[in-house]
């Protein structure tokens, strides 16, 4: 998702041999500070029409980002007791809280494949949202004057 994001802000902003649109995204490393940073550019550069489509996909980037961060970010426990269910997936931080586990709030393997496949096919539609955006150029680079 994150790769598509960074297309979404490159279309916007105009493509550049050099990539600086794409250097300065993948600074940031928070994924909600990326999502925030493309929308405040949508926001400036889309007509009405886009933006209201942009509005609706950001909406939904921003539920799923809270969503991927369980899956990405995560730990396996496995219950020797339960052999029908002997292995999900938790979130790193309800391990950390040192609290009993609930074992029915773990993720089982096809819960995970299914978050999985949601967030490819929002990578996917975010994409599409790119490749439709007009193509803009970008500015040519100044050169610093001559030191003479």
């Amino acid at each position: 998702m994150e790769n598509n994001l960074c297309e979404v802000l490159e279309s916007l902003l105009g493509r550049r041999r050099d990539n600086h649109v794409g250097a300065a995204f993948h600074a940031v490393v928070n994924f909600n500070s990326k999502l925030d940073m493309v929308d405040a550019v949508a926001r400036r550069h889309l007509s009405p029409r886009r933006l209201a489509r942009w509005n609706a996909l950001c909406n939904r980037i921003g539920r799923k980002a809270k969503r991927r961060n369980e899956i990405a970010h995560f730990s396996i426990v496995i219950n020797d007791r339960d052999r029908q269910f002997p292995a999900r997936l938790f979130p790193y931080w309800s391990i950390t809280k040192g609290a009993k586990l609930n074992w029915s709030e773990g993720l089982t393997a096809p819960q995970v494949e299914e978050r999985a496949q949601s967030f490819s096919a929002l990578s996917v539609e975010i994409l599409q949202f790119a490749q439709k955006l007009p193509k803009r150029r970008a500015p040519r680079a100044r050169r610093p004057p001559s030191r003479a």
